[in-house]
């Protein structure tokens, strides 16, 4: 799906593409709070697309908005909030279960149900993105050009 993403992006614009992605993810994590198998493995492909989705529309809003000096330090915050997500699962884990091994489906839905809100929270977060003006947009278009052409030569 990542080979459409770039398609998806030019027509919907980056913010919304990403909002999209973090929504496919959201519905993933909710799928949690009554397991279905079926529906287990369409939204954990429907997560791989959404995954390219936030992907691509990251990769862009980098290069629209970082310098040469500051892309670096952009991408390593990205990365840190993104991994956050991970940290904070485990460790809200860690306390409320406390080391059980048998966890009972109320406990886990109300895992499932934090994660979701969080994950929808901030994938609606991606709508207060600024637009692109024109500008850049007309440079950016520029260096796709000029990539086509030193490629296909």
């Amino acid at each position: 799906m990542s080979i459409f993403s770039p398609v998806l992006m030019s027509l919907m614009s980056r913010k919304y593409l990403m909002t999209l992605g973090g929504v496919i993810t959201a519905c993933y994590c909710a799928v949690f709070i009554k397991p279905i198998p079926a529906l287990l493995y369409v939204f954990s492909a429907l997560s791989g697309c959404g995954a390219a989705f936030l992907w691509i529309g990251r990769g862009s809003e980098f290069v629209l908005n970082s310098t040469k000096k500051t892309l670096h330090r952009n991408a390593s915050i990205f990365f840190a909030m993104y991994m956050s997500g991970s940290f904070g699962g485990n460790v809200y884990v860690f306390f409320a279960w406390k080391g059980r091994s048998i966890i009972n489906q109320t406990e886990q839905n109300l895992l499932a149900i934090i994660m979701s809100c969080i994950t929808l929270l901030g994938a609606l977060c991606f709508l207060l993105l600024k637009n692109i003006d024109n500008g850049k947009a007309k440079k950016q278009k520029d260096v796709g050009e000029e990539l086509k052409t030193y490629l296909f030569r």
